[in-house]
């Protein structure tokens, strides 16, 4: 049978697409509602072990977490960051029933002295920059090509929506050279 002569309504190729894709027709029992009934993209940092088809990860000073790895999640990058001991970043839905699903895993930034903090809401957000409204007004912050992976603009996105804060780690300015955005954390 040659499956290319196939005549497949546009719509059940749609849904396929939409059902591969995690889209839609979920629990509805997601933490945030305001994101569709998905869930709303939520993320940790902690020690990861991975596991068979999954993983977990342990952040400081809590029990561990069990993840379902999602399709863009390869195995050989888990055992990679785990072999590394970097502390992990993951990002992830949770679903009802089930362990959560992990949708992307990185290496966990590195917060050290030398940066400075600022919390506030998002006003802007993109690759190459975030802008938060906090305590002493709107600040502007540049995201180096460096630092972009330690920043899920999909997942900030979302606390602008929910004007729910953020805090930004940043090297602070020096000369001309404007400050810097190396790493964020919910502020809550």
């Amino acid at each position: 049978m040659d499956l290319r002569r196939l005549a497949l309504p546009p719509t059940l190729i749609a849904a396929a697409c939409l059902a591969l894709a995690g889209c839609g027709g979920g629990s509805g029992d997601s933490k945030d509602s305001s994101t569709g009934d998905a869930g709303s993209l939520q993320h940790v940092d902690g020690t990861l072990a991975a596991a068979g088809d999954g993983f977990t990860v342990t952040p400081k000073g809590k029990d561990p977490i069990t993840f379902t790895a999602g399709p863009a999640v390869q195995p050989a990058a888990l055992r990679a960051l785990e072999a590394s001991g970097a502390k992990a970043h993951v990002t992830y839905r949770e679903q009802a029933g089930a362990d959560p699903v992990a949708a992307s895993v990185a290496a966990a930034p590195e917060i050290d002295a030398s940066l400075a903090s600022y919390e506030g809401q998002v006003k802007a957000v993109s690759s190459t920059s975030i802008t938060l409204d906090g305590a002493d007004g709107a600040r502007t912050f540049r995201i180096e090509a460096d630092d972009r992976e330690a920043f899920d603009v999909a997942h900030i996105k979302e606390h602008k929506a929910e004007g729910s804060a953020i805090r930004v780690y940043y090297r602070p300015a020096s000369g001309d050279y404007p400050a810097a955005a190396a790493a964020y954390e919910d502020a809550s």
